[in-house]
């Protein structure tokens, strides 16, 4: 029943319009009134009156929804999608008053066709589903999503968001013309709050392409959602903030881990399998080693552009994935909210720093055994060592290399 009442509250605008408000704040705000906390009016500002009502739920929730919300930032306007998220995940209740409870905001270009606008829908719907089943992810942001087919349009369609309105025109320009020019036929981006698609494969009408245009778009889909939860995990949903006089790092990085963890779990859809292929593994391998490039540089350029770039930070991913399991990438981007932090983040999920990793994935591209020995955790090549190293951090309990 109250979960019925919930839903009445949201479609009889009982909470009334937030104006200036932050949309996770209002959500946090109208989660504690269901749940029979006083956060005061529902205006989307972190006030007093709800930090106190967040704190009476923490002190009233069971011990594991107590666990979870220690392990979030202290709540304000940056904080408050993960506070929305995590109490909509331990009340159902409070689900209905998440912002990705309604669905995505579409604007597409004219030249869009009315088959593939109706499938950019059904692909987040995809994507939105193979997260909550496979990964637990319940994300509570709620996305824009913009589509066209030429550069042109790509444009002057996102600029029309607010967001896009603050992007400038060169980085926007360079977007477009990745997106929409690719070999692929279809591009997307993520921006804090708009997810972009471009290319040839919105425009297709033809029943014969169209099942490859739409399946196209489901794996781009899952790329970019992937993205999508790594801003929202990482607090990267609120403007850029710079105490005066310090230089802030970008929230998301190592630039080989944002577009690693969406290579992956983009693989993943298409498999549903949550063990790497031994040959699969030795395919990644060989287009890292072609694309003759460390995974360091890869972090100091801090962006993946190129296609040996998206090799490289592709195998890496897929080895911590294969030794550490995939709910360790994902275990990485919330750690990388708590801490504010992504070598802390690193460190504290897999046991050695982003360098150590960084020396041992040389390793790996040097010996075809070694990428093996790491994942599966035994001497393949009887040296005595596992890639090279006397001891490494433990590997998850399941194997996740399968032989062929």
């Amino acid at each position: 029943m109250r979960f019925v009442a919930a839903i009445l509250f949201l479609l009889c605008g009982l909470s009334g319009p937030v104006l200036a408000g932050d949309a996770h704040v209002a959500c946090v705000q109208n989660q504690l009134s269901a749940l029979g906390q006083d956060p005061g009016p529902v205006d989307g500002q972190s006030g007093p009156r709800t930090r106190a009502a967040v704190a009476a739920l923490v002190s009233e929730s069971a011990p594991e929804a107590r666990e979870a919300y220690g392990r979030l930032p202290e709540f304000s306007r940056r904080a408050a999608v993960g506070w929305c998220r995590e109490i909509g995940r331990f009340h159902l209740d409070a689900l209905p008053f998440m912002p990705s409870y309604r669905m995505p905001e579409v604007h597409v270009s004219d030249e869009v066709s009315p088959q593939m606008r109706r499938a950019l829908l059904a692909a987040h719907a995809q994507a939105r589903t193979y997260m909550a089943e496979q990964y637990g992810v319940r994300l509570a942001s709620r996305v824009q999503i913009a589509a066209a087919v030429t550069p042109e349009a790509f444009r002057e369609l996102v600029r029309t968001t607010e967001e896009g309105q603050q992007i400038p025109g060169t980085t926007l320009r360079a977007s477009a013309e990745r997106n929409c020019l690719g070999t692929r036929g279809l591009g997307g981006s993520m921006y804090r709050d708009v997810m972009t698609f471009c290319g040839l494969a919105m425009g297709v009408e033809d029943a014969a392409q169209l099942r490859l245009a739409r399946d196209t778009l489901t794996s781009v889909m899952v790329h970019e959602y992937v993205h999508h939860m790594q801003r929202e995990m990482a607090y990267d949903k609120v403007e850029r903030w710079v105490r005066k006089g310090e230089t802030v790092r970008r929230r998301l990085g190592p630039a080989w881990m944002v577009e690693g963890t969406a290579e992956v779990l983009e693989s993943r859809y298409w498999t549903r399998d949550a063990h790497v292929a031994g040959d699969a593994l030795f395919l990644l391998r060989a287009r890292a080693v072609a694309a003759q490039k460390s995974l360091a540089s890869v972090r100091t350029d801090d962006e993946v552009r190129t296609a040996g770039a998206y090799a490289v930070s592709h195998y890496a991913a897929a080895l911590l994935a294969g030794r550490f399991g995939d709910q360790s990438l994902i275990g990485f981007w919330r750690a990388v909210g708590e801490t504010d932090n992504w070598y802390e983040a690193f460190a504290q999920v897999y046991g050695m720093s982003v360098e150590e990793f960084e020396a041992l994935y040389a390793g790996m591209l040097e010996s075809r055994a070694y990428g093996l020995e790491f994942v599966q955790d035994i001497d393949i090549d009887g040296d005595g060592l596992i890639a090279g190293q006397e001891t490494l951090p433990p590997a998850a309990e399941t194997a996740q290399v399968q032989s062929n």
